[in-house]
Order: structure tokens, then sequence, then C-alpha cells
């Protein structure tokens, strides 16, 4: 068998060989190429985000459970499909929808319900379980309601998401998961059941939509999401970039917002419609409101996540469990509280993924699925059960997906196809030179 240096030489000897092939276009590739470094880096960070908020739900039901969860994409299609109702069918025409009304009022007076049997059975140590599925059903509840009487907003979208699919997880857990490993399933047998859930959630799904289709003449699958955004566009003219609301400028206002950032600092303006169709008909970046609010949310939970995990007893708990459960027993942390924790928030941040995907592209029954194997790629890429190598993870492979977007629409636009190529090639190829991860280069550091 060839050994990894021969192998290294042998791929070196052949891109030697057919380098004379491409040399005459690398020219015109890099001109193409360079002028769109800016907007490159802009979408890195918007995939990344989500590619990040998909995966770290993997890496964290990994911690605890040490088996790969297959239905955690369709988890966060739930999310996505609970938001997307509540937006656009909590009020229709006006009016106030009684169906989703009813189903708010349930869904909080269940979770009190819930909550109140815990506190009874609390003092006998008992119903742990009962508190973690009360809290996100009762917040579900009061959600819906708020968008039913209120008017959903991205952050009451974001709640209900994050609930929801907090709720599908946990009880994927306690009614699949935990039930196989009382009776010692094997991790494949774990996988195989993981593979089950998500083809029950994904077809349940696809039941709703026909149900809509059929009784409500409506369709909810394949569907753009709805929610508008505001469009942003940036040119960099003197060494100052200037970041116009192109919305804004869409209704002819007589004053377009605008921001400018340079040597000076950043300052905040406006520009006449005369002075913004002055500007060069082709931006050198452009953006919309989910690039900030999925930036934002992601340094959110970041910071969320690091406190938790370092300055709280829970926290402590988590990884002494992650570490060595029948230690941490022995100490005596509740594991079982533990891993409830962590199927809800590993459902949370999918759901809040799901949501973000489903604003950037369509909404039906099958988006988990198509995200999942990125995700799989990034969370064992950074090495799986590593936070930060996930982290770092995300935007590597999104770096790398949107740089060989633009080489290939470069070199021939019917090359695009081959997208969903890239971040498994650069997968393959760290693993390939590190199979740990990422996560190894701070375990030998150390």
């Amino acid at each position: 068998m060839l050994k990894k240096r021969e192998v290294s030489l042998l791929l070196m000897m052949l891109l030697l060989l057919q380098s004379p092939l491409y040399a005459v276009s690398i020219n015109e590739i890099f001109s193409k190429v360079v002028p769109q470094i800016p907007q490159i880096f802009l979408d890195t960070v918007m995939l990344g985000n989500l590619y990040f908020l998909i995966a770290i739900g993997i890496t964290l039901t990994f911690t605890v459970a040490k088996f790969a969860n297959f239905a955690h994409g369709d988890v966060a299609t739930v999310g996505a499909y609970a938001a997307y109702l509540l937006y656009n069918f909590a009020v229709i025409g006006g009016v106030v929808n009684g169906l989703a009304v009813e189903l708010g009022y349930i869904s909080t007076i269940g979770g009190l319900i819930i909550l109140s049997i815990w506190y009874i059975l609390r003092r006998r140590g008992y119903g742990n379980t009962l508190l973690a599925l009360g809290i996100p059903i009762f917040l579900t509840g009061l959600t819906v309601l708020y968008g039913c009487y209120v008017g959903a907003n991205l952050v009451d979208l974001i709640i209900v998401a994050a609930t929801t699919s907090a709720v599908t997880s946990l009880l994927s857990y306690l009614l699949v998961y935990k039930p196989l490993k009382t009776r010692n399933a094997s991790l494949v047998q774990l996988m195989v059941a993981s593979i089950g859930v998500a083809l029950f959630i994904r077809y349940a799904l696809y039941e709703m939509t026909w149900y809509s289709r059929t009784y409500f003449n409506t369709e909810i699958a394949y569907q753009n999401f709805g929610m508008p955004m505001t469009s942003y566009q940036g040119w960099f003219i003197n060494g100052t970039l200037v970041i116009v609301n192109a919305t804004a400028a869409l209704y002819f206002m007589n004053k377009i917002p605008a921001i400018k950032i340079g040597a000076g600092g950043i300052k905040l303006t406006s520009l006449s419609v005369e002075e913004y169709y002055k500007l060069p008909p082709q931006p050198n970046i452009s953006f919309t409101d989910l690039y900030i609010w999925s930036t934002i949310t992601v340094i959110v939970i970041v910071l969320g996540l690091m406190l938790l995990f370092k300055k709280t007893k829970i926290g402590k708990a988590w990884r002494a469990v992650a570490d060595n459960p029948i230690l941490a027993a022995a100490c005596g942390i509740d594991v079982e509280s533990v891993i409830n924790l962590a199927w809800l928030v590993a459902g949370a941040l999918a759901g809040i993924g799901g949501l973000f995907w489903a604003i950037r592209t369509q909404i039906y029954p099958e988006l988990g699925w198509m995200v999942l194997l990125n995700a799989f790629a990034v969370a064992v890429l950074g090495g799986l059960g590593s936070f930060w190598g996930t982290f770092a993870a995300s935007y590597i492979l999104a770096f790398a997906e949107q740089l060989g977007v633009s080489i290939l629409a470069a070199i021939n636009p019917q090359f695009t196809g081959y997208r969903f190529l890239i971040p498994f090639s650069v997968f393959l190829l760290v693993l390939y030179v590190k199979p740990e991860g990422l996560a190894s280069i701070k375990k030998r550091k150390a």
C-alpha cells in the first residue's frame, strides 16, 4: 500500500502534468475572482453562521449520547415549519386564526400543567424530565399567542422555532433513544434508530403539507418564507466603504440612509436619489438583514454557551458527564437532567438554524435533510465533541465553498452545480492529514 507521503507526491505530479492545460486561463480566472473577495468573505460569514447553528447541535448531543444523530436535520425542519406557520397563518387577512389561538392556549395550559406536576414531585427527587418538557411547551404557547394578538416578528419566530425543535429533540430522546440505551443498544443500532426518527418526522411533515393542500387549499411546501428583508449594497470609493440601504432607494426616498466606513471612523449619513444613481452600477458587496441577524444570533449563542460551560454548575456538570458519565453519577451529578438539557439545547439551536435556512432558501419537508450532510462534515471536521473545532470548521468549509463557487463560475458558469463537492473535498483532505479533525491541533499543542 502507498504511504501518505507517496500519495501526496503522486498528486503533486499529476497537478504539475496538468498545469499547462490551465495556465492560459489562470490569469483570466484570477481577474474575475479577486474583485469578488469582499463579497466572498461576507457570504462566508452568512453561510458559516448557518452551518454552525446546525452543526453545533450534532456536537452537543454527541458529547453526552456518543452517537451521530441523523434526525438532527429534520428536527431543524420542525422549528422552521413552526415559525413559517406562525408568521404566515397566525393572522389571515387581518383576522386572527382561531386554530392558532387554540393551539397557543393548549400549549400554554399544557406547559403549566406539566410544570405543576414537576413542582409537586420535585421534593421527592422526581420530575426533572417534566421540567425540561414543561418550560419549552409553555414558552411555545406564549409565543404563539403573542404572534396571534400582537404580530410575529423575527425574535418571536426565533423563540417558537427554538422551543418547538427543543421539544421535538427531547421527545425523540425520551421515546426512542433512551429506551434503546436502557436495553444496551449498540451505537450502530442507535444511529439506525435516528434514521427512523428522521423519516418519521419528515413524512409527518409531508402529511401536514398534504392535509393543508387538500382541506385548506393552501400550499405550504416549497414556498418562500415571505418575510421581507432589507437589502444593503456597498461600494469602495476612495478608500471609504459606502453602505447604502438599497431597499429605501427602491421607494425613491429623498434621503437614502447610508453608512461611511473609512480612516475617519464610522459615519451615519444619507444620500440623495441623484447621488445614489451616480454610484457604479455593480456594488462591491451586497447583503440583507439576514446576514446581520444571523451574525448577532451566533455571537449571542457562542457567548451564552461559553458562560454556560465555564461559569455555571450545570455547565460544569455537562462537561463532567461528557467526559465520564459513570464517574459523574458517582459524584452526585444528576446525569439524566444533564442529558435532557443537552437534547433541549441541541434541538433549540437546530430550530434557529432551520428558521434561517428557510428564510434564505425555501420551506419544504426535506430542508433539514439537505443541510444535514454539510452539517455532519462540519461537525466531523471540527472533531466530534469539540465546540471550538465545530465553530472553526463552520467558517472554513463555508469559505471553501464560496471561493470554490466563484472559481467554478469564472471557469464556466455551468460548473457551479458542483458546489456541493467543494466542502466535502476540503473535509476529506483535512481528515486525510488530521483524522481527528481540527480539535487534534489544540490537543497536540497542549
